[in-house]
């Protein structure tokens, strides 16, 4: 395998054209200098459920094209889109891959699709565990990684590394489970390394690995090393790294570094954050169903075309607060760039504001936009001083 050069960055767009910005990162990071014609490459998406993307568990198909029409650009043609679907999906991950718009994209491109449910295996050895995994992915020179940004149920985060998890076959995720997901997780990053991160941060889920209650952030992100990337990642939707098992481990195996205030984030089209608003109020005119875990959350803010990725950083904070502690919060949390026409006046006025623009509020947590974890820790600190 490939291993890119300078992977001490990530890379950030904002936006709703998701071909547009997955160009922009792939030229910005200068991926087309570890690539070369004639070499064989495995593009793995989230593919967990059959279900769109739009639900917040699955890759985008968008994202996935412009990597291909990028590896394209630059004479790349041997590229396999590789996936399989969670244990309870069924034998095939085919529907996953209809549905998720990958089987019309691999006509369209003359991609070859690979279900990892009918691969052959190798067993590989990791510290005190043998670990099977699909063999196509040891075969290949240069693996892309596009996995969604999202709550999972037992891990609390997947991104980078946990979706190198759907590289090995139904019977050995389900070991996974028995003997403890965190180490294997790690385990398997050593054996199949992606040489590139591109994580679909559009509308991952709040909570749940399947979907069901999308929080729209409208970002995409890249990077060369995968736990930089999710120790960040953690940070966006309310956690500490420290709290991610399979984080530390992957710290301990050298997996890559942990995000700190040191490390470089470059961002592009940040201006079109403040376009997201009115993108996200049609969405919800738009949804019959609107996801009711997100509803209950909305109840405690007071928006004001905020950024969504700036709202996405307050709806993962309460989602993360013990619901004992949310239901003391006693006033609605101003959020949005309608504040900001009043931030100029010197004098603090009474309320709870989120962000740059907010900073007029005596309560404040600035940023643009603040971390979950930042905004889930100014929320804890005003909770405990008023108890006290």
């Amino acid at each position: 395998m490939i291993e890119m050069k300078k992977r001490d960055k990530i890379y950030i767009n904002n936006g709703s054209n998701l071909i547009k910005m997955t160009l922009e990162l792939l030229e910005m990071a200068n991926v087309k200098e570890e690539l070369n014609p004639g070499i064989k490459i495995i593009i793995k998406p989230n593919l967990v459920v059959s279900e769109k993307a739009e639900n917040g568990a699955t890759t985008h198909v968008e994202i996935v094209e412009a990597i291909v029409i990028y590896l394209k650009e630059n004479k790349i043609e041997d590229i396999t889109i590789a996936e399989g679907s969670w244990v309870g999906d069924g034998t095939s991950t085919i529907p996953a891959f209809k549905i998720g718009g990958y089987l019309s994209l691999a006509e369209k491109y003359g991609l070859k699709i690979l279900d990892t449910k009918k691969d052959n295996v190798e067993t590989v050895k990791f510290d005190n565990l043998n670990l099977n995994v699909c063999k196509s992915f040891l075969d290949a020179d240069f693996i892309i990684n596009v996995p969604v940004l999202k709550g999972h149920c037992q891990t609390k985060i997947t991104a980078c590394l946990k979706n190198i998890k759907g590289c090995i076959p139904d019977d050995e995720k389900r070991r996974y489970h028995r003997i403890g997901l965190s180490k294997p997780i790690a385990g398997i990053n050593t054996v199949i390394k992606p040489s590139l991160h591109i994580v679909d941060g559009i509308c991952g889920d709040l909570n749940y690995e399947c979907g069901g209650n999308p929080v729209e952030q409208n970002r995409i992100f890249l990077s060369k090393d995968p736990l930089l990337l999710d120790s960040y990642l953690s940070k966006l939707i309310g956690y500490n790294p420290e709290e991610i098992d399979y984080l530390n481990y992957g710290l301990k195996y050298e997996l890559g570094k942990f995000h700190d205030k040191n490390s470089e984030i470059i961002e592009l089209n940040s201006d079109n954050r403040i376009k997201t608003y009115e993108n996200r109020n049609n969405t919800k005119k738009n949804n019959k169903h609107k996801p009711l875990a997100i509803e209950k959350l909305e109840r405690f803010i007071d928006d004001n075309s905020s950024c969504s990725a700036c709202y996405s950083s307050l709806i993962f904070a309460l989602d993360k607060l013990e619901a004992s502690k949310i239901e003391n919060i006693n006033e609605k949390i101003k959020i949005g760039q309608g504040f900001k026409k009043e931030a100029i006046v010197r004098t603090k006025v009474g309320g709870i504001g989120i962000g740059n623009c907010c900073i007029k509020f005596k309560k404040n947590i600035t940023g643009c936009p603040p971390t979950g974890l930042d905004v889930l820790n100014f929320l804890k600190q005003i909770l405990n001083n008023e108890k006290s």
